[in-house]
């Protein structure tokens, strides 16, 4: 799941490590949430920040240039694949 290898890399491999806060609505104070509400909380981003890129590659697909250069970068990928296999 990608939402727990963020959460693990920001709590574990950062330097310092970082933590995952909210707002206490009561207090005004932060504090630092539980691990299950850190991941639920990343994976709501990941899938709010999905939306506009679904949107981008939606309108990018009806574009004939866009579709002629992947259609270019594919042709490349596989001659370069057939220089690599025999070699």
């Amino acid at each position: 799941m990608i939402s727990r290898s963020i959460v693990k890399k920001v709590q574990t491999e950062l330097v310092p490590p970082g933590r995952f806060l909210e707002k206490d609505s009561k207090t005004g104070l932060w504090r630092e949430v539980e691990h299950k509400r850190a991941l639920e909380k990343t994976a709501q981003a990941l899938r709010d920040g999905a939306a506009p890129l679904k949107k981008q590659l939606s309108e990018d697909m009806r574009d004939p240039a866009f579709l002629d250069s992947l259609s270019e970068l594919s042709k490349s990928l596989v001659s370069s694949f057939d220089i690599l296999k025999d070699k």
